[in-house]
């Protein structure tokens, strides 16, 4: 059965952060532990390959051991995970991206290089896959700065 969130007016979202590095996944658990308390978003899972980065966004994220992942695609199977914010390195948010909302999730990426990194196939797939699973993404573009 694919995830559509919560069910009830009283249940919260759950959202999980892929990705812990020093910019957008840090930030992602220090907004969804602070914030998430007075809105309907919880953070339910936090994953980086990098044991480091993991072990620190489970204290920042005030989690337990069992809400901690190295590969993406276990927290994608967790029933009490709605939503994902992609915060890895380019290069790998087109696959995340697609597993993601292949799995009914909706998706949150803070930002992507259109030129390239697996992209140039994934607009048609993005769009196929959402209208199949019901689910959103949200894709921020960020220029990269040139020299």
């Amino acid at each position: 059965m694919k995830n559509r969130g919560p069910s009830g007016s009283n249940e919260r979202i759950g959202v999980a952060v892929i990705g812990l590095g020093p910019l957008a996944g840090v930030e992602a658990v220090a907004v969804l532990r602070d914030r998430g308390e007075a809105s309907q978003v919880r953070l339910a899972a936090v994953c980086d390959l990098h044991p480091g980065r993991l072990a620190a966004g489970q204290r920042r994220g005030q989690l337990k051991a069992s809400d901690t992942s190295r590969d993406y695609r276990r927290v994608l199977e967790r029933p009490d995970v709605d939503a994902v914010v992609v915060a890895t390195p380019d290069i790998t948010h087109a696959r995340i991206c697609l597993d993601a909302l292949d799995a009914g999730k909706h998706v949150l990426l803070r930002a992507i290089d259109p030129q390239g990194h697996g992209w140039e196939r994934t607009g048609a797939d993005t769009v196929d896959l959402r209208q199949r699973q019901g689910v959103a993404d949200r894709l921020r573009l960020s220029a990269r700065r040139s020299r």
